[in-house]
């Protein structure tokens, strides 16, 4: 697993901002290397919330004394409210305020390519990744089955998903995945087997069952998975 992209990886840079270069170029490379190996995430995700922060800080540099540690001398009683004190002096802020900017300025270029390159790879994968309905239709959506083939292991997975009733912030409903069971996939491409595997294993879900389908080899947990569970969270949405 790639380091974490966050921006305690900046504001951590203290006095010693060429450490923090390392570190930052250290990560930059796991991640790249991922991409290479087609695990999409956490990359994908963890680069465009880096990016937004990181132009954020460029426009609010006015609000960032309080990224910096405070120390507690009281309480407002008629607000209960803390009031802190910053514990570094206006000198010391001031320069890791410029450190920080320096440190920001020089990675924003290598998390803009960083970002194209997961945008890519997602592109890549939602187009060769899809999601069909097997049996019969069913108008009851809000829980039911999605078999995800893992052909290096062989086998089928079959989780079991409900809608929460709560949408994530591109409009799509969040699902909840549970895993049932590992089916063996077989020399035959049999979903409609697979399908009453997953309803034996739970008898009372009476919603539809999906397949998910890939013309290219993805990593199951990093790429599939998470692409599956997207278009799937789509599909129901449109119900």
């Amino acid at each position: 697993m790639p380091a974490a992209l966050s921006i305690e990886l900046f504001l951590q840079a203290g006095a010693d901002p060429e450490g923090a270069r390392y570190r930052i170029l250290a990560a930059f490379q796991e991640h790249r290397r991922a991409l290479q190996q087609r695990r999409l995430f956490p990359t994908w995700h963890e680069v465009q919330r880096l990016r937004d922060a990181l132009q954020e800080l460029l426009r609010q540099r006015s609000l960032l004394e309080q990224a910096f540690p405070h120390t507690v001398v009281g309480i407002a009683w008629d607000t209960l409210q803390l009031i802190t004190v910053p514990t570094y002096t206006p000198q010391e802020r001031e320069r890791a305020l410029q450190q920080l900017f320096l440190l920001v300025e020089w990675a924003l270029p290598l998390v803009d390519e960083l970002h194209q390159h997961s945008q890519e790879l997602y592109d890549f994968a939602y187009e060769h990744i899809a999601i069909h309905e097997v049996g019969l239709l069913s108008l009851r959506r809000q829980e039911g089955f999605l078999l995800v083939p893992d052909r290096s292991q062989q086998r089928v997975l079959v989780w079991h998903y409900r809608v929460r009733p709560v949408f994530g912030a591109d409009h799509r409903p969040l699902l909840q995945l549970a895993l049932v069971t590992r089916l063996p996939m077989g020399s035959i491409w049999a979903p409609d087997v697979w399908r009453s595997a997953a309803q034996h294993h739970v008898p009372t879900s009476t919603g539809p069952t999906y397949i998910c389908e890939a013309d290219e080899d993805f990593p199951l947990q990093e790429t599939l998975l998470p692409i599956a569970e997207q278009k799937l969270a789509q599909r129901v949405g449109l119900a």
